[in-house]
């Protein structure tokens, strides 16, 4: 809801707003559901309600990830930064070549 937010935001902007310029929306989300199951429960923070509404929370917003620009799926936390990076340092030199 926040980036669709945004978003809406940035498109009734003006075009010479630095937003809208360099605005880039990356959505991360977990290899599979049972991967995110498994790192809430072996965090031991939350019980199993809590669990299962972070859950069904996450499934919803997984649905709206074809909104985003970019996806990163962290599979494993130091490959996912990098991407991350990587993503951040091509969008921030293609808008300085805007």
């Amino acid at each position: 809801q926040g980036a669709r937010n945004i978003r809406t935001q940035i498109a009734n902007g003006s075009a010479d707003d630095l937003l809208q310029k360099a605005f880039v929306d990356i959505f991360v989300e977990p290899p599979s559901m049972l991967e995110l199951e498994q790192r809430l429960t072996n965090r031991n923070e939350d019980g199993a309600e809590a669990i299962s509404q972070r859950l069904e929370n996450a499934a919803a917003e997984i649905s709206c990830a074809h909104e985003f620009k970019h996806k990163i799926v962290n599979q494993d936390l130091k490959t996912a930064y990098s991407e991350l990076k990587a993503i951040v340092t091509a969008e921030h030199a293609s808008h300085k070549l805007s």
